[in-house]
């Protein structure tokens, strides 16, 4: 039997973001008013939390909470020391999200070809493609990204 070294040292820094306005919204059938996720977002950052993905740059016809995505951060109102972000699945939500004045973005690719397929209409090839591209026209658009697995 071999024996696991317990972790004896721990990160100085961890980042926790928010993605409960995105993530949580985007499945729910009533439409919640942009006004209403300012004010949801201006109370998580009046709670102390930094670091808030308040929105998905996707298709709006496929995922009508997000529709609203431009006029959502046209009214975000700068927090000191609070970063905004955004969903980004391919290049044309990584320019919306630049055009929206957004400086952060967290790109995403998914971890099989089913749910890639599923998710963005693209085969994995074609998402790590897509995804190698995002990166080199945000790094041109001077935006922060973050990447993940779906």
């Amino acid at each position: 039997m071999k024996l696991v070294k317990a972790m004896t040292s721990y990160p100085n820094k961890v980042v926790i973001e928010e993605q409960g306005l995105r993530d949580g919204l985007q499945s729910e059938k009533t439409l919640v008013p942009t006004a209403k996720k300012l004010e949801l977002i201006d109370a998580l950052a009046d709670a102390g939390v930094r670091r808030i993905q308040v929105t998905s740059f996707v298709n709006p016809k496929l995922i009508p909470q997000m529709a609203d995505a431009e006029a959502l951060c046209a009214g975000l109102k700068a927090q000191p020391g609070v970063i905004f972000s955004a969903l980004v699945l391919n290049a044309r939500g990584l320019e919306r999200a630049a055009d929206a004045g957004l400086g952060h973005v967290s790109a995403s690719i998914s971890a099989s070809d089913t749910h890639s397929r599923k998710n963005t209409n693209a085969s994995l090839v074609e998402a790590r493609r897509q995804f190698t591209n995002m990166i080199k026209i945000g790094k041109a658009r001077g935006l922060t990204i973050s990447g993940g697995l779906q």
